[in-house]
């Protein structure tokens, strides 16, 4: 009788541990493929960031209507903050450089309707391009390095 009951112990302890170990083995995976698609979305909207402020002029009245938070830069600072804290210091320049590029289309609209506001000179302009190109490339190699982080935990 006693064999009995140390079995069937035995079995029940077996298929807790199992469970407990296959739920955190899921746990684990799920959390894996959440953590990369989000850096995949970060790194989707970093592209849009970037080549969008690249090409878009920006009319004065556009900008001061756009609505903080559905642009792109503050989205991806979002996903940053709260999945990928290691990746903050290279999303903030980046998406600082964007906005400072989209604040610079306005004054460029600006100046060629006539207003009186000074225009920042053509080399001052591709610098800031160069910059913001340069910025997303960072943020590109440290996120490949984190990427290739999570998927070997």
């Amino acid at each position: 009788m006693n064999q009995i009951i140390i079995g069937a112990l035995l079995g029940i302890l077996g298929s807790l541990a199992g469970i407990s170990f296959q739920t955190r083995l899921s746990w684990r995976q799920d959390r894996k493929t959440r953590k990369l698609e989000k850096l995949e979305e970060l790194l989707s909207l970093a592209s849009a960031c970037v080549f969008g402020s690249l090409q878009k002029p920006c009319q004065k009245e556009e900008f001061k209507a756009m609505e903080l938070h559905k642009l792109p830069e503050t989205r991806i600072r979002v996903i940053a903050c709260l999945y990928f804290p290691e990746l903050k210091p290279s999303v903030a320049t980046l998406t600082a450089l964007t906005m400072l590029q989209a604040a610079g289309n306005t004054l460029r609209c600006d100046k060629l309707k006539g207003d009186e506001v000074a225009d920042s000179t053509e080399k001052e302009r591709d610098d800031l391009e160069n910059r913001i190109v340069q910025a997303h490339g960072n943020l590109e190699t440290e996120a490949e390095a984190l990427c290739r982080r999570i998927e070997a935990s």
